[in-house]
């Protein structure tokens, strides 16, 4: 059984939500309920979430084309350009080759269509100047390396889905520190309450939106004074999109999406260790970044 030293619950859209805190120089273990086939990190030293059935509606899901999303609104901006269009066809094209046949040239042409990306995404909204940069390691992470400006402002979090043993589409999240580099450091910055901050969350991309989430209930039960939230994406879920916009509208938080593209399907991300965006031929929009761009190598 896990230990549970510090609780908060919230209800939405009907489910409980349960958030755990580990006491200080502990972590909560999450092994015993951890389904079989998940084999990454299993202790958590900053925070876990139990979603359980929240997602469930998510998995495997598809945006009718009546109801969906083709404008921009407030807080939802992407650009019309063709070029970022043909920087995502690009990644999607390498997407669909396997990892071992992938070359170095598919590699470098991958990671540039991303940095370019987020050059034009920089200049639709400039989330490279706000006062502390979340990046989710290790997606977040990645892109945060294609700009060492930002890096004084950067505070990595070891993000992790993890899919649960007691039913299909069940899930917990977590995060860790690793206590190096001057984390800790930049997190009590995070921490500290004294003034709103506006705040840039940098992803890859944002599907089910689990991430986002797990980051923002962390934001109210740490009472971090927001000025802003700023979520920055190469694609984006419509699906996404939807659960963490009505989440924030409950809760006050002022939130701004910006994104190359918005994507309206998305795979059985429960089996799937990737939480993948798909293309109307069932392609995935992205892939799996780490592993193409040679992190997991």
């Amino acid at each position: 059984m896990m230990k549970r030293p510090l609780s908060k619950h919230y209800i939405f859209r009907g489910k409980k939500i349960s958030q755990f805190y580990p006491n200080i120089g502990k972590h909560i273990d999450i092994s015993s309920i951890a389904a079989p086939r998940y084999s990454d990190r299993k202790k958590f030293n900053y925070m876990y979430v139990e979603f359980k059935d929240l997602f469930v509606p998510l998995i495997d899901s598809k945006i009718p084309e009546l109801q969906r999303i083709t404008t921009c609104n407030d807080s939802l901006l992407f650009p019309t350009l063709e070029v970022v269009e043909e920087h995502l066809r690009e990644i999607t094209d390498i997407a669909r080759i396997d990892y071992d046949l992938l070359t170095k040239d598919d590699i470098y042409r991958y990671k540039t269509a991303l940095l370019k990306i987020f050059q034009k995404l920089k200049n639709l909204e400039p989330w490279h100047t706000a006062e502390h940069i979340i990046v989710p390691l290790r997606g977040g992470g990645m892109i945060a390396n294609l700009f060492p400006d930002i890096n004084e402002r950067t505070v990595p979090f070891d993000c992790k889905r993890i899919p649960l043993s007691d039913a299909y589409g069940n899930f917990g999240f977590g995060m860790h520190v690793q206590k190096k580099n001057g984390t800790v450091k930049y997190i009590d910055k995070l921490l500290d309450n004294s003034t709103k901050k506006t705040i840039t969350f940098l992803e890859i991309c944002v599907a089910s939106g689990m991430t986002t989430l797990g980051f923002m209930l962390d934001i109210l039960s740490r009472g971090i004074k927001v000025k802003e939230l700023i979520i920055v994406c190469a694609a984006l879920s419509q699906q996404g999109y939807l659960l963490i916009s009505e989440f924030a509208r409950k809760n006050n938080l002022r939130i701004k999406f910006v994104t190359g593209k918005l994507i309206y399907a998305l795979s059985d991300f429960y089996t799937d260790p990737i939480d993948a965006l798909l293309e109307g031929d069932g392609s995935k929009t992205i892939g799996d970044a780490v592993n193409i761009m040679g992190y997991k190598r």
